[in-house]
């Protein structure tokens, strides 16, 4: 056989092999791009899900902040008018002798007050930690 001949059908098989490689690496990178761009595609909309969501977490917390503030403002403007009470971290006690000092005066409040005042401060710390529970989870959204 010719020696060129021999050389001719390698090349040509070498060449074909490498053309094949050539060709079917770029449909793979086509392919790769496809499914990047779709997934890329899936990201997004459950990140606008979650912006979404985060949004009106948002938007509802700080509507029942705003609540409990006023609520906690008009019962200080009340009460404090008109007793001039000083605010104060400990709790009321409950009995037939409940007492707050004001200023170097003694205010007797009558058993039903003083656990309508303990109740309303639970549900205030109860609403608080609620709230910071919302927090804790936008934040480990981020």
């Amino acid at each position: 056989m010719n020696l060129n001949i021999i050389l001719g059908a390698v090349l040509a098989v070498i060449l074909s092999f490498g053309a094949g490689y050539y060709k079917g690496s770029n449909d793979e990178e086509a392919s790769q791009a496809i499914e990047i761009a779709k997934a890329n595609e899936v990201a997004r909309a459950k990140e606008q899900k979650i912006i979404v969501g985060h949004n009106e977490i948002t938007k509802s917390t700080l509507g029942e902040k705003d609540a409990i503030e006023k609520n906690r403002i008009l019962f200080n403007a009340q009460y404090s008018a008109t007793f001039g009470l000083r605010q104060s971290s400990s709790g009321l006690s409950v009995g037939s002798n409940s007492t707050s000092g004001i200023g170097g005066k003694t205010l007797r409040f009558s058993e039903a007050d003083a656990q309508f005042l303990n109740n309303f401060a639970a549900e205030c710390q109860s609403v608080e930690a609620e709230r910071n529970e919302v927090i804790l989870k936008y934040e480990a959204l981020k």
